[in-house]
């Protein structure tokens, strides 16, 4: 495994120029990537605040805060997707998750030195996956989403549950979680509000969905975690990862290539937004276990203009000002970033969103 740094140089345009090939020779090469900063006079980067300045308010002026950025190799994965974070191993540092979607390989990189570990070798055209390491929860382990292909929404799809060994060079044991064909985008949320997670599936397309409008509603998925995953002091057997239940949340938007875990009204149980064709929904869950009762806001349109790819294609919550923004790419791949600004009073809230 090659392993490449990048240590800045400057803020003089040799650098940047060293900084830019660097980035783009590592992305071609699929190159997992980490970032850290420094506070230092000649940045490239400043952080402001969005707040009044403190002049206005009578106070003195603070400097700006200045950040230089450091770029560092942490491995190469040939055609490497979908990255993630978790402590894997439990020492209180972040580890780093990454698959390919055409060779068989999912590995974790272990902080601070970024050894690779091989979570399993054993699947092929990985797409996603979700860790779960969080301190005192029962269940340890790695959601996996597999065999996508885009032009085949009626195969392929399998998830598996993916759980550590003892030993940390050896692969991790798989089990079953369920199969939805175009399987894309995976993250865990507690949309019952009760402590437990659960495993949601955003399929890309809906079964039988063809380009160029794919216009079939693609299967957007909740699954419960097997109880005996979530009993602390189960056996190894009972706690093998089988059974894992499955339910609808919705099945009328096309092409869902971006999702978002949050919990919206901070009432303690998660919501869903999505980024599909036909813009950015919201979904919220009512009712408790597997009976949940899902509502649908539709927030921002996207962009309806550009065909066939539209829509939305990835979304993001921030706030500036107090006031709600979503960030979106648009349309579909598309290299538009554009932000939506919440509606100011209730009255308006029933209406799209302000681009």
């Amino acid at each position: 495994m090659t392993r490449m740094a990048l240590r800045s140089k400057g803020s003089g345009g040799s650098a940047q120029s060293t900084r830019r090939e660097f980035l783009k020779k590592a992305a071609g090469a699929g190159m997992v990537l980490t970032g850290s900063h420094s506070a230092e006079p000649d940045s490239d980067f400043r952080a402001r605040s969005s707040g009044h300045s403190r002049m206005a308010q009578g106070h003195p002026a603070k400097p700006r805060r200045l950040l230089r950025w450091k770029t560092h190799g942490v491995a190469e994965i040939p055609h490497g997707y979908q990255v993630a974070v978790a402590d894997v191993n439990g020492d209180g540092r972040l580890d780093i998750l990454a698959v390919s979607s055409v060779e068989s390989i999912v590995q974790w990189y272990e902080s601070p030195g970024w050894t690779a570990h091989a979570i399993t070798s054993r699947t092929t055209k990985n797409i996603s996956l979700a860790p779960l390491f969080r301190p005192g929860y029962p269940s340890r382990g790695v959601a996996l989403a597999t065999e996508f292909a885009l032009e085949k929404s009626t195969e392929g799809g399998t998830l598996w549950w993916a759980t550590p060994p003892g030993s940390p060079d050896a692969e991790w044991s798989l089990r079953r979680i369920g199969r939805l064909p175009t399987s894309h985008r995976l993250r865990w949320a507690d949309l019952n509000g009760d402590g437990r997670l659960e495993l949601v599936d955003a399929p890309i397309l809906g079964y039988g969905a063809a380009p160029p409008d794919y216009g079939v509603g693609a299967p957007l998925t909740w699954y419960a975690e097997p109880e005996p995953l979530l009993w602390p002091h189960a056996s190894a057997g009972a706690r093998n990862g089988d059974g894992w239940d499955s339910h609808p949340i919705d099945s009328s938007l096309t092409v869902v290539h971006g999702i978002n875990v949050i919990d919206w009204d901070g009432d303690g149980r998660d919501e869903v937004l999505t980024a599909s064709f036909e813009g950015v929904h919201l979904f919220h869950a009512a009712g408790r276990g597997g009976n949940l009762r899902w509502t649908k806001t539709h927030l921002a349109a996207g962009d309806q203009d550009s065909k066939p790819a539209r829509g939305s294609s990835e979304i993001g919550v921030g706030k500036a000002g107090g006031r709600r923004l979503l960030a979106s790419i648009e349309p579909w791949h598309g290299a538009k970033v554009v932000v939506y600004s919440e509606p100011d009073s209730r009255a308006e809230r029933s209406s799209l969103w302000e681009r």
